[in-house]
């Protein structure tokens, strides 16, 4: 992934609104825990306490078969599983490569 830290900075401040959202947050606060023991950047960036709703935007990566791929992403979220995300990746075409 080429933005990495903004990736995964985004990533987790949608993951703290979903904690924010869960009707019990044991599971969550295991799963931070653990991830925070194992990842010195999720530490740090969850102690930043960023909060994002935005459900789509633009996921670049690079591959050294495939150079450098754009995808534009969404999140959808079933009406009958609200707790359930769902992210599609579709290729970006006519976005400028930065």
């Amino acid at each position: 992934m080429m933005n990495w830290e903004a990736d995964a900075r985004c990533l987790i401040a949608k993951f703290r609104l979903n904690f924010g959202q869960a009707v019990s947050a044991g599971e969550f606060a295991l799963l931070i825990s653990e991830l925070s023991a194992l990842s010195p950047d999720f530490q740090r960036m969850w102690a930043e306490h960023d909060v994002n709703d935005l459900g789509e935007g633009v996921t670049r990566f690079s591959s050294p078969r495939h150079g450098v791929t754009m995808f534009q992403h969404y999140t959808m979220m079933p009406e009958s599983l609200p707790h359930l995300r769902i992210v599609v990746l579709i290729p970006a075409r006519g976005l400028q490569q930065a």
